[in-house]
């Protein structure tokens, strides 16, 4: 089959070089169709020429000869299924998907390279939300059809919570909730919480004013709190009530997520590729940055060195540095440019030798990848 990819490899990309490099997820991908020269449109989700699918192709292989190159371990993986939010399990070779098609558990054979299913959880109804617990990853909450259900991935036993509400987004509480609560947004924008143990709902008397179809859910990693986002950011503290304070954006949010824990504040994104960090200490934004000309759609902070930050900005991930004084403006450091298709969901997982990343895009593909040293300046804190 490799005979197939005469038409458009060059000095850049010799045969012998790629067939000993890929693996067979990747021989898979390519070789979907008989020839590169037919390659379908909708793997590439290109509605142009031949020859534009051709220098897809050619970017898709220099840029898995770049991952190979530069990461000590990475994977790209399609599926049939369509992805919408992805994640790792204790290590980068158990992860899972949450699809169409419900979730499923993948386990990848380090020596090979070969992926399995492992499980596949499915329901009556699509999921609409998933949310994985961050002390126990085996535990996950999911919304389906306004209800949530939680899933125990060890015991593969689930069970359904119903509540008097419609809920639309759910992620679980820390600190003194432990891993036994969940924060829940309504449908009809009240915001509460699920005592899971004792089988208890609090919910807020106060409705979210909100003209939008689009919110963001954000739970503090280490607080009681959590930030719901729209075209207005409010913090809302579950130790009081709760209390909920709102402020106005200059327009509505393409992202959110909260800064690290000494930088009491919150990370937004814009449509227009602009960046801005709010600090709940002053109520006021203190650094706001254009990165790009495009909508910024996720910000997430490395969990084992929050002065890195990856931003999803259609196909690509730029990587970015965060000041070790705090409130600055964040320096470009790399970008990821393997994926062909918008990306949909982007996760950093760390451990004590490396941190990772896994994503998944509109094109069913899922990538997994050692985040090189150089993505990761040294964290500082004064």
């Amino acid at each position: 089959m490799m005979d197939n990819l005469d038409e458009i490899h060059d000095k850049k990309f010799p045969i012998d070089f790629l067939e000993s490099h890929m693996t067979c997820d990747i021989k898979q991908l390519i070789f979907m169709s008989k020839s590169v020269n037919h390659l379908d449109p909708a793997l590439l989700l290109k509605n142009g020429t031949e020859q534009s699918a051709i220098d897809d192709f050619e970017r898709f292989v220099q840029s898995y000869i770049e991952l190979h190159d530069k990461y000590n371990f990475s994977m790209i993986k399609r599926i049939d299924e369509s992805p919408f939010k992805v994640g790792f399990l204790e290590d980068i070779y158990h992860f899972y998907a949450s699809t169409n098609a419900g979730l499923i558990f993948y386990a990848t054979n380090p020596e090979t390279g070969e992926n399995s299913e492992m499980y596949r959880f499915t329901t009556s109804h699509p999921i609409q939300c998933v949310s994985q617990n961050p002390d126990n990853p085996y535990l996950f909450a999911l919304i389906v059809h306004g209800s949530i259900t939680l899933l125990n991935y060890s015991t593969k036993i689930s069970k359904t919570i119903n509540l008097e509400k419609s809920v639309i987004q759910v992620s679980w509480v820390t600190d003194n909730y432990s891993n036994s609560s969940l924060v829940c947004l309504n449908r009809d924008l009240t915001v509460g919480i699920v005592d899971i143990q004792n089988e208890k709902f609090f919910t807020s008397t106060t409705k979210l004013e909100s003209t939008n179809e689009s919110h963001f859910l954000a739970v503090h990693p280490t607080r009681n709190l959590a930030a719901v986002c729209d075209e207005r950011l409010r913090i809302i503290d579950f130790r009081d009530s709760p209390k909920i304070r709102e402020f106005a954006l200059k327009e509505e949010a393409t992202s959110i997520s909260w800064l690290p824990s000494e930088n009491f504040g919150c990370a937004i994104g814009f449509s227009d590729g602009d960046i801005e960090f709010f600090s709940f200490i002053s109520d006021s934004v203190v650094m706001s940055q254009n990165l790009t000309n495009k909508p910024l759609n996720s910000i997430e902070f490395c969990p084992s060195n929050p002065s890195s930050v990856s931003i999803v900005v259609e196909n690509n991930i730029i990587f970015a540095s965060l000041p070790a004084w705090g409130f600055g403006n964040l320096g470009r450091v790399a970008t990821y440019r393997a994926h062909l298709s918008p990306i949909l969901d982007a996760h950093w997982t760390a451990n004590d030798e490396n941190a990772s990343m896994i994503t998944c895009d509109a094109d069913h593909t899922i990538h997994i990848f050692d985040v090189p040293d150089e993505y990761m300046p040294l964290y500082e804190p004064e």
